[in-house]
């Protein structure tokens, strides 16, 4: 009886012991089949600096730029503004006696989200639009400068940014013939249509602004901000001191508001030469030292990954992550003193290149979450999941002609501003971030360009 309770205990310990075979593991696989992830960070990255030539896409949005600064290592950049005031009632009338007294632009402005000198003097100038925006158009072109008259001249001052209740603003005051226009003709002021038919709207630029003393500043302007918007202040009957001071505000904001920049972008006034080599030389092995990018449209990065293909020499892959790094050069502040302010870009995009050359969106972009290209403060680096596009190149499915690297926004943002590729070209725009960024070039030992690919490797071709 022994020997059997013995056996049987055996038996069952055998039995604990023996591997369910319900849980897929590699030594269960045909050794030609089994899995194994590799990991390489070696692959070759060339990388250079371009200059955006295309016209670029404003949208119309609360949040606009205007100014002009003179960046130390990306050189001038003009930022212009146009909009819109708006009634936002009908029939309004200033009374048959109203006499003008003055009036002015009131722009609220971020005092955190700026680039350059926050305490430079700017000399704005104004002209009244001859062209009426319409308000069915997504974007307007930031190169688009044929919707005024300089004939038109309603205004022009040198200052800096004044507070109102706490709040910065950019004060403008405007020839009291334009304003005096507006005040006593309540013919044109029925309904909002019929306002902006005949007072189309302004055109504010900085570009006459000397920056030979100052680094000049491209503000922020909350054009939705109630404090933002073109002001009529005045009196009824003969001007007196018994007379009581009236204002009337026309707001930038409402469902008729449009509000667009224009940008232009001049790297020889006071660009570093490592940048003009890239960007006006063409020299694009100038990117082995630093790699330049800015906002409003004024450069981008051009890079390539050209060996990805050899990875499938002998095996059929699959891509687990595809981490393209790129990292910020530390030897480039992002402010020069307490007040004088560069700051790092808070976001780039990666855009594969299409066989037109055009930017173009990758199915990583659908994936926000995994995506990347925030900046890490902790590491200093901007990181992008390619992994979706890397895999479409090795299996053939699409062809590795390089990516663009800009600053931008996730896909999300842009999911109503631009056209389909298969229809006309990408249309991204280019003014809804003001900040640069410097990065470590192609030939920088320990900060260069860097992808770290995980793949396994399926079987033999």
């Amino acid at each position: 009886m022994f020997r059997i309770v013995c056996f049987f205990c055996l038996a069952a310990i055998a039995a604990s012991c023996k591997k369910d075979h319900r849980i897929l593991g590699q030594d269960v696989q045909p050794n030609g089949d089994a899995y194994h992830t590799t990991y390489s960070d070696t692959s070759t990255i060339y990388a250079y600096t371009i200059k955006v030539d295309s016209t670029g896409a404003s949208k119309n949005t609360a949040t606009k730029f205007l100014g002009s600064n003179q960046d130390p290592v990306f050189g001038r950049m003009d930022v212009g503004l146009y909009l819109n005031p708006n009634m936002n009632l009908n029939n309004l009338n200033f009374g048959s006696d109203a006499a003008i007294l003055s009036s002015e632009i009131i722009l609220a402005v971020d005092n955190i989200n700026f680039i350059g000198d926050p305490n430079a003097q700017l000399t704005f100038s104004v002209f009244a639009m001859d062209s009426v925006l319409d308000a069915t158009r997504l974007v307007y072109y930031t190169n688009n400068t044929k919707l005024y008259s300089h004939k038109d001249f309603i205004c022009s001052v040198t200052t800096s940014f004044s507070t109102i209740n706490g709040q910065p603003v950019i004060r403008i005051p405007i020839d009291n013939v334009y304003a005096n226009a507006v005040l006593n003709n309540p013919g044109f002021l029925v309904d909002n249509t019929t306002f902006q038919s005949t007072y189309k709207g302004f055109y504010i630029t900085a570009a006459g602004s000397n920056l030979s003393t100052t680094q000049g500043i491209i503000y922020a302007c909350n054009l939705e901000n109630s404090v933002s918007g073109f002001y009529l202040y005045y009196r009824n009957g003969n001007p007196s001191a018994t007379k009581t001071d009236k204002s009337f505000q026309f707001t930038f904001s409402g469902p008729q508001a449009m509000r667009f920049n224009t940008v232009k972008y001049s790297p020889q006034q006071g660009g570093v030469s490592n940048l003009l080599q890239q960007v006006i030389s063409k020299d694009t092995t100038a990117g082995s030292q630093n790699l330049y990018l800015a906002g409003m449209g004024a450069t981008k990065l051009k890079l390539h990954i050209p060996y990805l293909k050899n990875y499938t020499d002998s095996f059929r892959i699959s891509v687990d992550r595809a981490e393209l790094v790129l990292n910020v050069d530390p030897a480039f502040a992002t402010s020069i003193n307490s007040s004088i302010q560069y700051s790092v870009a808070p976001e780039l995009v990666i855009l594969p290149i299409d066989s037109l050359g055009r930017e173009s969106f990758s199915l990583d972009q659908t994936d926000e979450a995994r995506y990347g290209g925030i900046w890490d403060p902790d590491n200093n680096n901007y990181v992008f999941n390619i992994a979706r596009y890397v895999q479409r190149i090795m299996n053939g499915s699409s062809k590795n002609l390089g990516f663009y690297v800009v600053i931008g926004a996730p896909l999300s943002i842009y999911a109503n501003v631009y056209y389909p590729p298969s229809t006309e070209l990408v249309i991204l725009p280019r003014d809804d971030n003001s900040k640069r960024v410097v990065l470590a070039g192609t030939g920088n030992p320990g900060l260069k360009p860097k992808l770290n690919l995980s793949y396994v490797k399926l079987k033999v071709k």
